[in-house]
């Protein structure tokens, strides 16, 4: 059985100490949270990689001649000329990344661990009147990510050992054929998002090795909704351009903090409720493709991402609340992708794109270790009857990521530390696959 501390009045300040950790603690846990990374592979923020082997095969170019059921969510004005027949497609994508940071205060280095992650989605469309409207519907996540450190290493008093954000999307759409070269499309989709944090708090050195360490876990759920549309134009006999665009989308997260002492102090702060919003960001993109032959294509896209919308987070926690500066940038990412048709049967895909991360070393976090990146991939689909196959394979070539003005501080005895200063190194792979069967 766990007993209370007799503590003096000389423990008062210690109380207070306490309390103001817990507080510091948890506001920059809300900030780990919902910028908590899957391994590194898209380095644009929080959002996830294309879904699905299709587009993640021609990672450069899958937008303007996406030609499947995936086109819900890659371009789904597309989707009329994509689904003759009702069809189901059901993908997994697998993500392996790892991050290894170096001290620049101590040399001290470390890896992240659990670099696994899992993305799995489902789509469904069928005609509605000839093959002039189609209405699909996809399942996916589009955001998400989690990070772990180990919890003896260099971050266990300045940066969680777990953050997870997991959010996963309802996007109905209509897509409708308005002329032979004309489509339009339109949908709403509806997001359901979770965090979750784990992080030590140092009640050993605040009590002079008296107590243990404290770990702090916080989790809070919200849900958003967001539009999306799309055009799709064939300007020319064997070419496709396309316009596509998702809306911001708000989420407000509402959840617990709780904090294990062990044993318990009279006085320390409570367990209490937190909430704060997240505006994820709106996206827009432009894509242009031309068939070569009766057997390849190729395209070229741009996508611009409106990331400073993230420009603060305001946190609150029981009585108290506070805002912290994020100042993300927006970026652009460019890429371009293909295809051959190498047989009836047999499809290769390749691509290349550039991505550009929006945080800046200012308020870079270890629970958000990403860099600028080119990404590379091939893929390969197999259709027989009903039935069909992909797989794709995308390799991230990311520079180190030397980070020299953090502003996170930490105060100790012998002054104020960054302890986020340091140099990141990064590994990221994605596999993919995915089975369609049309009925």
């Amino acid at each position: 059985m766990s007993k209370s501390l007799a503590l003096d009045a000389g423990w008062s300040p210690r109380i207070a100490w306490f309390r103001g950790s817990v507080h510091r603690s948890t506001c920059v846990a809300l900030v780990a949270m919902v910028s908590a990374a899957l391994p590194t592979l898209m380095a644009d923020g929080f959002r996830n990689p294309p879904d699905g082997p299709q587009a993640i095969g021609r990672i450069g170019g899958h937008i303007a001649q996406s030609d499947d059921v995936t086109a819900i969510v890659q371009n789904p004005a597309n989707l009329p000329d994509a689904v003759r027949s009702p069809v189901g497609q059901m993908n997994v994508t697998a993500g392996y990344g790892r991050s290894r940071f170096t001290s620049q205060l101590t040399g001290a280095s470390e890896e992240s661990q659990e670099p696994y992650a899992f993305l799995p989605s489902a789509y469904a469309a069928t005609p509605l009147a000839g093959d002039k409207c189609v209405f699909g519907i996809a399942v996916h996540m589009p955001f998400g990510r989690a990070t772990t450190w180990s919890d003896t290493g260099v971050f266990r008093y300045t940066a969680p050992h777990y953050t997870a954000l997991t959010t996963v999307e309802s996007t109905p759409v209509i897509a409708s054929r308005l002329s032979p070269t004309l489509s339009v499309a339109v949908g709403l989709g509806y997001a359901w998002s979770m965090v979750e944090y784990h992080r030590f708090l140092p009640y050993s050195v605040g009590s002079g090795g008296a107590l243990p360490d404290a770990e702090m876990r916080l989790d809070g759920s919200g849900d958003g909704w967001r539009a999306n549309g799309a055009i799709a134009w064939m300007p020319a006999e064997g070419q496709e351009l396309a316009l596509t665009y998702k809306s911001a989308m708000k989420v407000r997260y509402d959840g617990d903090r709780r904090v294990d002492y062990t044993p318990p102090i009279p006085g320390a702060p409570d367990n209490s409720d937190v909430s704060t919003s997240i505006t994820y960001p709106e996206v827009a993109s432009a894509a242009y493709g031309v068939r070569i032959g009766k057997t390849f294509r190729v395209e070229a896209q741009v996508e611009w991402i409106a990331f400073s919308v993230y420009r603060e987070l305001r946190i609150e926690t029981g009585a108290d609340s506070e805002t912290m500066p994020q100042d993300w940038k927006d970026t652009w990412t460019f890429g371009i992708g293909g295809d051959w048709r190498m047989t009836p049967e047999w499809t290769l895909r390749g691509g290349a794109m550039r991505l550009q991360s929006p945080v800046p070393d200012r308020t870079f976090t270890p629970s958000m270790a990403d860099q600028d990146q080119y990404v590379v991939s091939v893929g390969a689909g197999f259709r027989n009857g009903r039935h069909a196959f992909d797989v794709a394979y995308a390799l991230g070539i990311i520079d180190d990521r030397n980070v020299r003005d953090s502003a996170t501080v930490v105060a100790t005895p012998s002054g104020n530390l960054q302890p986020y200063n340091g140099n990141y190194e990064f590994d990221a792979h994605l596999l993919s696959v995915g089975y369609r069967i049309s009925f």
